[in-house]
């Protein structure tokens, strides 16, 4: 299960921005100017500097924090935590410069960062699942996993903003998520695999990774994100009676249905990638 970066970082600010949650530059490689060397100059200018402030004990400006972070993770808004450093900007540091600034992000309180990037304080921002669930929890960084959980204590509220995967797995029935309110943003997945419906949930409005709803049968009365910037399995869905998928997807939207219906939903969304099998 993997998230889309690139459509993430292209995608999510909007979504971000209208419900106020974030306000982060963006230093994707697109955002600097000249040939692969000048932009590799530039790069190691601001690393050096925000290096060199570190060392002076200086406190670092919100664009000083944002760039390393992005940088790192490849993420313009912490929607994403990858396993794997594949930022375009990182790949342009030598071996030494990623590793001062491995050891510099080793040395920040994480909370501390994200209160400045986000605006949020310390005490709405959770890194673990204990924390997550404790209540008034606006930010969440990491996955958020309750994997070997059937059912939801009612009423639960989770942290408006996901920026990880969130994982129910193990839920199955619809009442295993009453009356518990989701983030409105998962930047990462969304894994609802063995839930059979999911009529009435109200799901993310913006979902980073995939959508998961691998058992789901019928799509009526279901309200689908807004935004998947990954795909969505709907391998178990039996029919497309009240189906209203998303006004974008990044990846693909995967069926098995018969050939005339995936000829009509083809028709009726010509901008997705509809696939069956």
């Amino acid at each position: 299960m993997g998230s889309d970066p690139k459509g993430c970082f292209f995608f999510v600010l909007d979504m971000i921005k209208k419900l106020e949650l974030l306000d982060l530059i963006n230093i994707n490689m697109e955002k600097f100017e000249g040939s692969k060397d000048e932009i590799k100059d530039q790069v190691s200018k601001i690393l050096v500097n925000i290096l060199e402030k570190s060392s002076k004990n200086e406190q670092l400006l919100k664009e000083d924090i944002s760039f390393l972070y992005e940088t790192r993770f490849n993420t313009g808004w912490f929607g994403l935590t990858l396993n794997e450093p594949i930022n375009k900007v990182y790949g342009l540091l030598d071996e030494q410069q990623k590793k001062d600034l491995e050891r510099l992000l080793s040395k920040r309180d994480i909370k501390s960062d994200l209160s400045v990037l986000t605006g949020f304080p310390r005490e709405q921002i959770s890194t673990t699942n204990d924390e997550a669930v404790s209540g008034g929890i606006k930010y969440h960084y990491g996955d958020l996993s309750f994997a070997g959980t059937r059912k939801l204590v009612e009423g639960l509220k989770l942290p408006e903003t996901v920026n990880g995967t969130l994982n129910f797995w193990s839920i199955i029935k619809t009442d295993g998520l009453e009356g518990v309110e989701l983030p409105k943003i998962v930047g990462g997945d969304l894994v609802l695999s063995n839930l059979d419906s999911a009529k009435g949930l109200k799901l993310p409005e913006r979902i980073g990774g995939t959508l998961y709803l691998a058992e789901h049968k019928s799509a009526e009365g279901v309200e689908f994100p807004k935004i998947v910037d990954g795909s969505i399995d709907l391998v178990g869905l039996r029919s497309i009676k009240g189906l209203k998928l998303p006004e974008h997807v990044g990846g693909v939207v995967d069926f098995r249905l018969p050939k005339a219906d995936i000829e009509e939903l083809k028709k009726q969304y010509p901008n997705l990638k509809i696939t069956n099998g």
